[in-house]
């Protein structure tokens, strides 16, 4: 259950600190001393968690935060990992050039959708856009919408699938091991602000991940995403990365 958890926790030093905490009504992000910042959804708790408590303290010892039931805590936690990886130093430290692109995560699914069974793992907003592509795909939601199937609907129906595309928040509430193993008859690509860019995810299935590296302080990437109205993942630099042998360009 925690393996994915304790590996990506494994690779943080423990001389890294964090230096800066914010979160928004929907994000926590999470700045270290190496002035790198990573991002993870946060999710709605009835808890008085502060934030702030954990400014100065050991990156390792907050990123512990992401295996508690606590989500916003565990939101805290990601982030805090993401800080870590979600760099374009420890980037090209870890992956291949060819490995590597700046292409959009969804970029396949209209070669996809027609041909085989495709399925989502969170309601990104990318299908909203794309009426007939929506129709046919799986899309399964914690807060289904009209047209989604409920988050419960995956146990039956994953197993099923060719494509799986999995919100990395999913890391979050701890769901992403069982979905993982639903989905392994399937190509998985995890993806978004949340993913940590770390080839401990190829290890656990995965072949192909999405994740954003910022490239500002915290309050430069806040400004931006509300002065544009932006999503938080486009405030940074969107950055794709496949399994060695499993890059489709």
């Amino acid at each position: 259950m925690w393996n994915i958890y304790n590996k990506l926790i494994a690779q943080i030093p423990e001389d890294h600190y964090v230096t800066k905490i914010f979160q928004t009504e929907r994000w926590a992000l999470v700045e270290n001393d190496q002035q790198s910042i990573g991002s993870a959804m946060r999710f709605p708790s009835s808890s008085s968690c502060v934030a702030q408590k954990w400014v100065g303290c050991s990156l390792k010892e907050v990123a512990e935060l992401v295996k508690s039931w606590d989500f916003e805590e565990a939101s805290i936690g990601l982030a805090a990992i993401n800080s870590f990886f979600n760099s374009m130093d420890r980037v090209k430290q870890y992956f291949s050039q060819e490995q590597l692109s700046e292409q959009d995560t969804f970029f396949e699914i209209p070669k996809l959708y027609d041909q085989y069974k495709v399925a989502m793992i969170g309601h990104f907003p990318y299908v909203d856009r794309y009426p007939l592509i929506r129709e046919r795909l799986f899309i399964f939601e914690l807060n289904p919408r009209p047209g989604d199937y409920p988050a419960s609907a995956a146990e039956f129906l994953l197993p099923e699938m060719d494509y799986v595309f999995m919100t990395a928040s999913a890391l979050v509430n701890k769901t992403l091991p069982r979905l993982l193993t639903l989905s392994k008859q399937a190509s998985v690509i995890v993806t978004g602000a949340s993913c940590p860019l770390s080839p401990i995810l190829f290890e656990e299935g995965v072949d192909r991940i999405g994740g954003t590296i910022y490239n500002e302080s915290i309050q430069q990437v806040i400004e931006k995403k509300q002065k544009k109205q932006l999503h938080l993942s486009n405030c940074g630099k969107q950055i794709q990365v496949c399994q060695k042998g499993k890059n489709d360009e």
